[in-house]
């Protein structure tokens, strides 16, 4: 005959300290939930600001690739939230880029004047070497990067370059030209007509000398080493100081 009343004994009870302890949680103020230490996303956020390639970045540090492109993909969201959220980062790249909410004309001119530059096809292709291809989600984010970049440190270049080219200047006459068109229309009854058009046309003149000028500001700023383009010391403050108010989730 079994003997059932072992059934019923009461429950072991084993010692706390026998337990598996829970792993420590990371300190990371900088992501929630981290799983990588904040040491290590520092030096991550360094090498963006850095504008390292994540295979540079890997070479230096031993982090994988994988974590570092995977981490800058997040770095880049957090840079365009920040341009919207708080315009005085970045040299103020967010009140010439969204100044109210959105972008305008100027803003579309600096991009413009980025996405046609050498530099951002380097960057793109850096980013995607061999036949790979970025998404438009990640070509528009590669795009502000680099126009971040470039207004951080145009921000302290301004009125130190060259003469202007031959195109610019070509455009400044044409412009002037037309304005005396205009002035002269107006007084001539027979001619007013004219008028709106011809303000028209210098309203274009001035876009297209604005794209002009950006192209050769960006020209010369991307000059030589292309770290150049990357005021490393701008981009890492500011990162660090919106991330600690807005973590990457």
């Amino acid at each position: 005959m079994h003997n059932f009343k072992g059934l019923n004994m009461p429950p072991i009870k084993i010692k706390r300290s026998r337990l598996p302890k829970p792993p420590p949680k990371l300190k990371n103020r900088y992501v929630k939930n981290a799983k990588q230490s904040e040491y290590k996303f520092l030096r991550i956020l360094r090498g963006f600001a850095e504008a390292k390639t994540p295979n540079e970045l890997h070479a230096e540090s031993s982090i994988s690739v994988r974590t570092i492109r995977d981490t800058y993909w997040e770095l880049r969201g957090k840079m365009f939230e920040a341009l919207q959220t708080d315009k005085r980062l970045f040299g103020g790249a967010g009140r010439f880029l969204y100044p109210y909410g959105r972008i305008e004309q100027q803003g579309e001119i600096l991009l413009k004047a980025v996405s046609q530059s050498d530099a951002f096809a380097s960057l793109v292709a850096l980013q995607y070497p061999g036949n790979r291809e970025p998404t438009d989600e990640q070509c528009g984010l590669l795009l502000i990067e680099m126009a971040v970049r470039f207004y951080c440190k145009s921000s302290s270049t301004r009125g130190k370059l060259e003469e202007p080219p031959a195109a610019v200047m070509q455009l400044q006459a044409v412009i002037l030209d037309r304005i005396k068109d205009i002035e002269a229309a107006e007084q001539d009854p027979a001619s007013r007509w004219t008028v709106g058009s011809l303000k028209i046309e210098v309203e274009h003149k001035f876009a297209e000398l604005k794209l002009v000028e950006l192209q050769h500001a960006l020209k010369a700023a991307t000059s030589g080493h292309r770290l150049s383009i990357d005021p490393s010391h701008m981009i890492y403050g500011d990162m660090r100081k919106y991330l600690i108010k807005h973590p990457i989730q």
